[in-house]
């Protein structure tokens, strides 16, 4: 984060006011909006999230921004001047995102919450985007993610134009199936006639609306202890308590996969059998999902 040190600490964030209206109402009012970010060990990835964020916020005239980060057990504890640090010491169970990103939670005040990853940037027009659709239909936002290698843009030439996050080169991604395309495309284009659009959300970037989140209970700590899947089955409690879901092209993050990703092992299968248990008719569905993408007809 170095290079964007000083430019970073001079971004101002101004506080949010809680909603006072119950969770489903005809109209969603927002005045304010919380972004989570989860944060492990990635110092050299934060600094860009947070500028990108700072600006946007500056330009979102009518609606107050609270950034949180989530310091999930990292070795050295997180500091910053621009985004309240919610610190979550090392858990023996290793993996646990949804204890962590449900800390966050308890901090956000926002009408809107906005969930990201530290390694995702998000495009200069995120923050924008969200707030107009969710103003249009209270619902479950969800954006796609570009893999890439942002090494290619200096500190420098990032500072100077967001915009040049657009030529870099997309990159295969092990989070990804291997792909360079995100592999939720083919859903997110038909997520308004999906049977379980729940299945596209990814805890690296989406929106809710913060009464309905802690309306559901947040995530479900069950699933820490191994990897994924916990994202998914908050999706599905949204669904069932009657959130439609809405995709929205142009709240995309920049994934930035040559930067020291975060190690998680892929393979155990401990989490989805969980999410199997818990998501009526998940286990028949996903195969032939997983099937369609990597093997399509044709």
């Amino acid at each position: 984060m170095d290079g964007l040190a000083a430019l970073v600490t001079g971004i101002s964030v101004s506080d949010v006011s809680l909603r006072d209206d119950d969770c489903f109402g005809d109209a969603f009012r927002m005045n304010s909006l919380s972004v989570i970010i989860l944060y492990h060990n990635q110092e050299n990835l934060i600094g860009r999230v947070l500028y990108s964020l700072g600006l946007q916020a500056a330009q979102i005239a009518d609606v107050s921004v609270q950034i949180i980060v989530v310091d999930n057990g990292s070795r050295v504890p997180l500091r910053l001047e621009v985004a309240e640090v919610v610190r979550v010491e090392p858990q023996a169970a290793g993996f646990a995102v949804a204890g962590a990103r449900n800390r966050g939670i308890a901090a956000a005040g926002g009408d809107m919450v906005v969930f990201l990853d530290a390694d995702c940037i998000p495009a200069p027009g995120l923050l924008a985007a969200y707030v107009a659709e969710m103003r249009t239909a209270e619902a479950v936002l969800i954006g796609h993610r570009y893999f890439v290698h942002t090494d290619q843009i200096s500190d420098e030439l990032f500072a100077a134009d967001l915009n040049h996050l657009y030529q870099v080169t997309h990159i295969q991604s092990d989070s990804n199936f291997g792909l360079v395309v995100d592999r939720r495309m083919p859903e997110l284009y038909g997520l308004g006639s999906h049977p379980m659009p729940f299945n596209c959300l990814h805890g690296c970037n989406f929106a809710v609306p913060g009464a309905a989140l802690k309306a559901v209970g947040g995530f479900d700590s069950d699933f820490d202890g191994a990897w994924g899947f916990e994202d998914i089955e908050l999706g599905y409690r949204l669904f069932a308590a009657g959130l439609p879901f809405a995709y929205v092209p142009m709240a995309h993050v920049f994934h930035q996969d040559d930067r020291a990703p975060v190690a998680v092992n892929r393979t155990d299968t401990r989490n989805l059998h969980l999410a199997h248990s818990k998501i009526p008719g998940y286990a028949a569905y996903r195969p032939v999902l997983k099937a369609s993408i990597l093997f399509p007809a044709g």
